[in-house]
């Protein structure tokens, strides 16, 4: 990112809008947090990061067998799947570390937004 706040650039845009144009491998047993930061660098290379540590390892993983995938949602996802939050912080720091009120596969945050039968408003309760 660059220093000047007039100036900033969202790293995750960039990382989404650099399309995957091949296939991407990411070997069985690979660290999680090592493998979203290897989509994020080949995606965009020489960005500062502060991940925290997992034990959790991935499978054998293929991405980009579509052509024009979105590098960035694939990271996401993978964040996801093991209870983390993958984020640019406003110093562009790419950021990953665990959810404090969430299981593994579902989204950060509040619970999705539904219909309640009685008041008929949306809510995100």
């Amino acid at each position: 990112m660059v220093d000047h706040p007039d100036l900033r650039v969202d790293q995750s845009r960039q990382v989404s809008r650099n399309t995957w144009q091949d296939v991407y491998y990411i070997a069985a047993n690979t660290n999680y947090a090592t493998a979203i930061q290897s989509i994020i660098d080949n995606r965009l290379p020489g960005l500062t990061y502060n991940f925290q540590s997992t034990p959790m390892k991935t499978p054998k993983i293929v991405l980009g067998t579509q052509l024009g995938n979105d590098p960035w949602q694939d990271a996401q996802d993978m964040a996801t799947a093991i209870g983390f939050q993958l984020y640019f912080d406003a110093a562009g720091c790419a950021r990953c570390a665990r959810c404090r009120t969430r299981r593994p596969g579902r989204a950060c945050g509040r619970s999705p937004t539904r219909r309640t039968r009685r008041s008929r408003s949306w809510t995100g309760r």
